[in-house]
């Protein structure tokens, strides 16, 4: 599948995917029993109706976050075959956002660069979320892209005012945390109501 393709898949899947997500433990365990006798309120779930449950509120999270990183890692893939043009940057920023879980971290960036007689100001600096869990790749890239270094832009042919400097999947997978964090909740609490049973 050539690189656009992939990337309009996988932005299709973006709606996809978490219906998937959600109907897949929500039928499948209706059709094996885990529902019979359930009751909402006065009756603690079973393990298997608590993984349907689990499942089809965090598994719709799992798919998305699958659908998003595979759309960036596409959107990178097709970046890496744009022409090329020199940049400087304007302005390079390292941001902090705390979490209930852990530290996140943003390069801020803001650069120029010329296409034919037009220049275009962009702050792209991958496909990727914004802030991600990798303090050390955001403070590696900010040494690389300071303010008033010359860089080298990758630009869109079809838009030469969409660019961008990183086309790795490093910084595509920088929040792979929420994946794991959504997929694993309903196994790991219909293990405890297992042994909570047993």
């Amino acid at each position: 599948m050539i690189d656009a393709s992939r990337a309009d898949f996988w932005r299709a899947a973006f709606l996809i995917a978490p219906l998937l997500g959600a109907a897949l433990p929500f039928f499948g365990v209706l059709l094996l029993g885990g529902f019979d006798d359930f009751q909402l309120v006065g009756q603690e779930a079973s393990a298997l109706a608590a993984f349907g449950l689990l499942g089809t509120i965090c598994f719709p999270v799992a798919a998305y976050h699958v659908a998003d990183r595979k759309f960036r890692e596409a959107m990178n893939a097709a970046a890496r075959s744009w022409p090329t043009a020199p940049a400087i940057i304007r302005s390079s920023a390292v941001e902090r956002r705390i979490t209930a879980w852990s530290a996140l971290w943003a390069l801020d960036v803001e650069y120029v660069y010329t296409v034919g007689r037009r220049t275009h100001t962009a702050t792209t600096l991958g496909f990727a979320p914004r802030f991600i869990a990798d303090k050390d790749l955001i403070f590696r890239l900010a040494e690389d892209y300071k303010a008033g270094a010359a860089v080298t832009a990758r630009y869109d042919p079809a838009s030469p005012d969409v660019a961008v400097l990183e086309t790795s999947d490093a910084l595509a997978r920088g929040n792979e945390w929420r994946f794991w964090v959504s997929f694993t909740m309903p196994f790991l609490v219909s293990l405890f109501m297992a042994v909570r049973h047993a």
